[in-house]
């Protein structure tokens, strides 16, 4: 009985052994499920890809709407510039410099008074251009202009503050005695005749009735500048030929020289810290 006991034992243990190995060792099960595996990670490389492809299409897609609203604010500006009347910017441009130029004959005799028009040539260190002034725009201004070109206040003069698309500046001495010799000269303003069109040119000030001799010429139209805080900036005459030369006056030290210092040191302070700064040679009186 025992043995036979012992021997059923055997048996059922060889069956479930040989049950537990189908069940955990089948070659065939091992392979689906080798392959089952290997599908799931296919899946998964597949889902990554294709996530990866539509993050790039968004960015894509982002990146021409963002260039498409831009290209629409481009042109609504355009439009509004062209009804605000900033699309004559370069026909006033055209105007102030004529493609034809012509040979200046210069006036050696200054006269005493200040015609009602008169022309002034400016030899530049990188190049020429021509001044038309007129008396009916401003005729304080253009007095004051005329009288301080006549007695070569602005011969060696440098342009010390040059603003690229705003304007370009000059009008203290290099001489600190002269331009001593001229503190206290303010003169009343003017009455806007003409404005801050490209090409125009006008008289700083710091505040009413206080221009001087500092000048600075229009690079684009500068509206804002007509009735600024009531007093504005009322031009006095137009570059007429050489505009090109004016907008090439290096700008490279922008705004940076301290006035202070030009007035109490002259060009020797601006030689040594900017070498490089253009400047006026020499201004004539020409027809």
């Amino acid at each position: 009985m025992v043995k036979n006991f012992i021997t059923l034992a055997v048996i059922v243990g060889i069956i479930g052994g040989v049950s537990y190995y189908n069940s955990n060792y089948d070659p065939q099960k091992l392979q689906q499920a080798e392959f089952q595996a290997q599908m799931e990670a296919q899946a998964e490389i597949e889902a990554a890809k294709e996530a990866e492809q539509k993050a790039a299409l968004e960015a894509i897609q982002e990146e021409a709407a963002k260039k498409l609203e831009a290209d629409k604010a481009e042109e609504i500006q355009l439009a509004k510039n062209e009804e605000d009347g900033d699309g004559a910017e370069e026909v006033v441009e055209t105007e102030a410099a004529p493609a034809a130029s012509k040979e200046w004959e210069v006036i050696e005799e200054w006269p005493t008074t200040t015609p009602d028009t008169y022309r002034l040539l400016f030899e530049c260190s990188n190049g020429n251009f021509v001044v038309e002034c007129f008396k009916e725009w401003a005729p304080l201004g253009a007095d004051r202009f005329y009288q301080l070109a006549r007695e070569g206040f602005y011969n060696e003069c440098r342009f010390f503050r040059v603003v690229p698309g705003f304007v370009v500046q000059w009008g203290i001495n290099g001489d600190p005695n002269t331009t001593k010799a001229w503190d206290g000269s303010e003169f009343k303003d003017d009455k806007l005749v003409e404005g801050n069109k490209t090409g125009y040119i006008t008289f700083a000030n710091r505040g009413p009735n206080s221009r001087s001799t500092q000048v600075f010429i229009n690079f684009k139209d500068n509206r804002q500048l007509d009735n600024y805080q009531g007093y504005g900036f009322p031009a006095f005459g137009k570059v007429i030929e050489g505009f090109d030369k004016v907008q090439g006056i290096n700008a490279e030290y922008g705004q940076t020289p301290d006035q202070g210092l030009i007035r109490s040191r002259g060009n020797k302070y601006l030689e040594e810290k900017y070498p490089r700064m253009d400047y006026i040679k020499n201004v004539a009186l020409v027809k």
